[in-house]
Formats: structure tokens, sequence, C-alpha cells
């Protein structure tokens, strides 16, 4: 459930641009949720952006988890010589949530 005003920003993606049935893991959003709670979503590419429009992209994440209101998912948490495991499992159907290198393991 979306709070009111609330925003959701699609950053990133391994899935290819086909529609359902040919890519089943395309999400479907309903336009009246998003008028009732008048929320957004925003796609974002990070290829064309300038270096001080990253900054404060990033500045904003950054905070947003220091704050508590940016929650990302952490599918799983890997030592950096475990990259290898790592790629396969991005890369693998059904990988959900974000995968991260933990440089204190």
């Amino acid at each position: 459930m979306l709070a009111q005003g609330g925003r959701i920003a699609i950053i990133g993606t391994k899935s290819p641009l086909k529609p359902p049935p040919h890519n089943p893991k395309l999400v479907e959003v309903n336009p009246r949720s998003l008028m009732y709670t008048e929320g957004r979503v925003y796609g974002v590419k990070l290829l064309g952006v300038t270096e001080n429009e990253f900054k404060v992209c990033s500045n904003a994440i950054i905070d947003g988890i220091e704050e508590g209101w940016l929650r990302p998912v952490i599918a799983q948490e890997y030592k950096l010589s475990q990259a290898p495991e790592a790629h396969k499992r991005i890369m693998s159907e059904g990988a959900r949530g974000k995968l991260v290198f933990n440089l204190s393991l």
C-alpha cells in the first residue's frame, strides 16, 4: 500500500521490455490506487545525469535511509569474495531485493 502522496521510483532493471505473458516479471499498477493516494511512479535512468545531479540523488537516498523513510529490501549480504555467487543470483529468475557486498564480513 502506498502512503498518501507516496512515490515509487524504479531505478534500474535487468528485465527485457517485453509485455506479459512473454515477461511475467513486469509489475502492473492499478491507476485507481494511485489516484486514491495521489501517488506517483517515476522511472529513473542514471546514464545521462550530470555529476551534480548524481550527487543530489545520492544524498537524497542516503538521507532517506538514515532518517528511516527509505527502507530498501536487502535480500542477502555477501563477502566480496562471493561476487561470482552474487552475480549468478541477481541474474537468476525470481531474484528479489538488493544484494549487498558487506566489506566487514
